[in-house]
């Protein structure tokens, strides 16, 4: 029985380490935009947005905006990680640009608040 503990928390450490370094990678290769620059990259593309949160647009779905202008964003519930946020807190999202038609949006894969 010890050896069974021991083993599955070895591969629960493995699995927190594996995803750690996917979410690295992913900060990586985000670069960091305006939200007037983000929209004019591919779709997939991954980027960082640096501004705030000014409005909810209903079904995980915000206005986020910062000195160039706005875009709208898709944030899980999960992905505010109990951040308690208003339209005055600055914010950094990390999320992949979704192209559909004339719809543009972010799809935050990470929600901080900057200080």
């Amino acid at each position: 029985m010890n050896k069974i503990c021991r083993l599955l928390t070895a591969l629960a450490a493995a699995v927190l380490l594996a995803a750690g370094a996917v979410g690295a990678s992913l900060a990586a290769d985000a670069e960091q935009v305006t939200a007037a620059e983000a929209k004019t990259h591919s779709s997939e593309s991954w980027v960082m947005l640096e501004g705030y949160v000014v409005e909810s647009i209903g079904n995980e779905r915000y206005q986020f905006k910062d000195d160039s202008g706005e875009i709208e964003v898709h944030i899980e519930p999960e992905e505010w990680r109990m951040h308690k946020v208003t339209k005055d807190t600055r914010v950094r999202i990390l999320g992949q640009l979704k192209k559909r038609g004339d719809r543009i949006e972010v799809k935050a894969d990470r929600v901080a608040v900057v200080d």
